[in-house]
């Protein structure tokens, strides 16, 4: 430790050189550097161009800044909407249709079929697999998406699972990468 107290004091001492430095560039009143004369917009976009770059002007810039605002909204849309399920690598797992109203299996599903509704929660979505049958413990499947920071991000949907898949097998069924 004692050999790092020069380099500390050095650093700090050059930081605040730079910042006094700084403060007397500010306070002469040098803003920027004069555009030399003759040097108009077309000599800034043919070199801009011979660099590979492109001038705008303010209306293009605000349509362009429009268009990527659109697709970033776009793009947000997309991935909030409810994903299509898809088919695990495990083939214990079937994917069966999109977003359910109630967690809880009903009387006409077939054993290991669960619905998990959008928004649910790590401990609905165990709640809801083990009174379909597909786990025994709901606290073994909340800690594998606990340790996999996969809590928050359950997909909706119907899901059929085998008897005897694994936890990892419904993790991955279940969630969005």
């Amino acid at each position: 430790m004692p050999h790092r107290k020069p380099f500390i004091a050095g650093l700090g001492s050059g930081i605040v050189l730079a910042s006094l430095l700084l403060q007397l560039i500010r306070a002469s009143g040098a803003e920027q550097a004069p555009v030399p004369a003759g040097i108009g917009p077309d000599a800034w976009k043919a070199e801009a161009a011979r660099q590979g770059y492109r001038v705008l002007t303010e209306s293009e810039l605000e349509a362009v800044k429009k268009q990527a605002a659109a697709q970033e909204r776009a793009k947000i849309a997309a991935e909030t909407a409810a994903p299509e399920p898809s088919p695990a690598a495990d083939s214990a797992v079937a994917v069966q249709s999109a977003p359910a109203e109630t967690p809880a299996p009903s009387p006409s599903l077939p054993p290991g079929t669960v619905r998990i509704p959008g928004g649910a929660l790590a401990q609905q979505a165990a709640e809801a697999l083990a009174e379909a049958g597909v786990i025994e413990r709901p606290e073994d499947l909340v800690e594998a998406l606990r340790k996999q920071y996969k809590t928050t991000k359950i997909r909706a949907g119907t899901y059929t699972f085998k008897p005897g898949t694994s936890i990892e097998a419904i993790v991955q069924a279940i969630t969005s990468d």
